[in-house]
């Protein structure tokens, strides 16, 4: 029996969230084969996986329009909602948070809940980032390759190539250039220098 690419979506997102998203972490007894099932399942719902790419215990993986680069992590009780591309080598601390959809609620003669989404912005976070522990990537964001974005930190514009950025909303606070890379002593001074 050849079933459509649609019923198998379906039974992979289904066998997903109902048992392989609930299996060990990684790190614990039987992980490797729970993080090969979890990142198999996944395969079969989104635009795509890499075949080392680790997606963690209680990760929600929502949308169809998602890829995971190589050697990327999904960290543990993470969200991803609607689309989102991953780069290779980028780090995931827990609960991390990526939407792609926001609610429509500029008319105030409307009720907000009845005003529907705007458009789908996806998000994309470049190669070799690290995104801290609980942060909150917003509609539309970049993430720029080889850049930090601190625990907690809100996303809400993009994130330029080598920085770092912490807070709420997310500002610069320092960069990844190391010294002797750059051609003017000034250039890419931390917040800190600044002061």
């Amino acid at each position: 029996v050849r079933m459509s690419p649609r019923v198998v979506r379906v039974a992979c997102r289904l066998l997903y969230a109902g048992l392989a998203k609930w299996l060990p972490e990684t790190g614990s007894p039987g992980g490797r084969w729970a993080c090969a099932l979890r990142r198999g399942l996944v395969r079969g719902y989104v635009d795509s996986v890499a075949p080392d790419a680790n997606i963690e215990r209680g990760a929600t993986i929502q949308g169809r329009h998602v890829s995971i680069g190589r050697r990327s992590g999904v960290g543990l009780r993470a969200r991803i909602s609607t689309s989102c591309r991953i780069g290779n080598h980028v780090m995931m601390g827990p609960e991390v948070m990526i939407y792609s959809l926001n609610h429509r609620f500029r008319d105030p003669d409307i009720l907000m809940m009845d005003q529907g989404d705007a458009a789908d912005r996806p998000v994309v976070i470049e190669d070799n980032v690290w995104i801290g522990a609980r942060a909150i990537l917003l509609p539309g964001v970049r993430i720029g390759s080889g850049s930090v974005v601190g625990a907690g930190a809100v996303v809400s514009r993009d994130v330029p190539a080598g920085v770092i950025v912490a807070g709420n909303p997310a500002k610069v606070v320092g960069d990844r250039v190391r010294r002797s890379d750059r051609q003017d002593p000034g250039a890419g001074a931390t917040i800190e220098g600044n002061r």
